[in-house]
């Protein structure tokens, strides 16, 4: 029996820029993306497996230090003399300033340096790899394979199933289940997805998904996948390997009388959840009584060291009986039916605008502090 441990897509120092998320969490996260490199290499030895494989973007050569290289570099020594197969991608592509040209890599660790198909033996399973010269790569490198009928082949690419492309991804390198049956290959060991494949019944391309999280776009877990390869038969087994989760959260405040309602609630959903490690997004729905007082900066300060990371977002609607207001012989009626005239004539995209703007001059009327969304 081979056993394989396959991942892609870590992002070693990736970005995690925002506008609210401070440099100090930032660091946290890109730390905890090294710490799950560890995770994952040392499930590697505890599991006993013949290699690891890695489907391209183990890092960003857009921010990647020489720290981040020489760290990566030792940690895929520890498990030596196992094999480590590297198929870079695109934002860790094999060009001449990358961490792949720059350091020594120890000899347990074989890299796929060029864009077409070569084979690394691994007993009686052959490892087909190759890997991005440049960060944009769309040439479909299966179509044209053919491969010997005897022996198992597998697949080692960072690539887009175009029979699946989520949206807004983009494609790079593309192939279909059809190239890779046509080829000969009995599966692939892919990146580029960062969900994983789920089932695996009746699939030929297997994703492992990023094994942590990169954002509010990736909430759920996140996976390795170990693939055990005894004869012509592949079993393949997703392990949950991430220690951060991302959270949104939807907290209807229709009911709220208090501003301190709203707070004691999101406490609750804290505790009850067990949020108090996740990186958590609240988002404020419903009509909001135009008594409370929902000071989304405030709440924030009050309850953020409750939190790995919280993210407030009020999208509520006023309680504000408009049809009765433009009835009003008041400058407060004036108002209403002129932003009333406007919002009839706008397209969607000043339509929101001019909601808005129709709530604050409502709540100047009323003499309070007025705090733009």
């Amino acid at each position: 029996m081979t056993r394989i441990l396959h991942f892609a897509d870590l992002h070693l120092d990736a970005s995690f820029a925002s506008s609210s998320m401070t440099s100090r969490i930032s660091n946290l996260r890109r730390q905890q993306l090294r710490d799950a490199l560890k995770r994952i290499l040392g499930l590697a030895v505890q599991r006993n497996v013949d290699a690891v494989t890695i489907a391209g973007d183990l890092y960003e050569q857009d921010r990647v230090t020489l720290d981040t290289g020489n760290f990566i570099r030792r940690e895929l020594e520890r498990i030596a003399p196992k094999p480590v197969l590297i198929a870079p991608g695109n934002h860790d592509p094999w060009v001449p300033h990358s961490l792949y040209h720059q350091l020594e890599w120890p000899a347990n660790v074989f890299i796929f340096t060029e864009e077409q198909l070569h084979p690394y033996e691994l007993g009686d399973v052959t490892i087909w790899g190759a890997g991005h010269n440049s960060p944009a790569l769309r040439d479909n490198l299966v179509s044209s394979a053919r491969l010997p009928p005897e022996g198992v082949h597998l697949l080692l690419l960072h690539a887009s199933d175009t029979t699946r492309v989520p949206p807004g991804k983009t494609t790079h390198c593309p192939l279909t289940p059809a190239d890779i049956r046509r080829a000969g290959f009995a599966a692939g060991l892919l990146g580029h997805y960062h969900r994983a494949t789920s089932p695996f019944e009746g699939q030929i391309l297997y994703y492992p998904g990023s094994p942590e999280p990169l954002g509010f776009d990736e909430e759920g877990a996140h996976h390795v996948l170990l693939l055990e390869v005894e004869g012509d038969r592949l079993a393949p087994e997703l392990i949950e390997i991430n220690s951060m989760r991302y959270v949104t959260l939807e907290l209807d405040v229709s009911g709220a009388d208090t501003s301190e309602t709203i707070r004691d609630e999101i406490l609750r959903q804290r505790g009850g959840r067990g949020l108090g490690n996740a990186f958590v997004r609240i988002r404020f729905v419903g009509t909001l009584h135009p008594d409370v007082e929902l000071d989304t900066e405030l709440v924030l300060s009050q309850l953020s060291e409750h939190f790995a990371f919280l993210d407030l977002r009020d999208e509520t609607r006023p309680s504000y009986d408009i049809s009765s207001i433009q009835e009003e012989a008041t400058a407060k009626g004036l108002f209403v039916r002129k932003m009333l005239k406007r919002l009839k004539q706008a397209d969607d995209d000043e339509r929101e605008l001019l909601e808005s703007a129709l709530v604050l001059g409502l709540q100047a009327f009323e003499g309070r502090e007025l705090r733009p969304r």
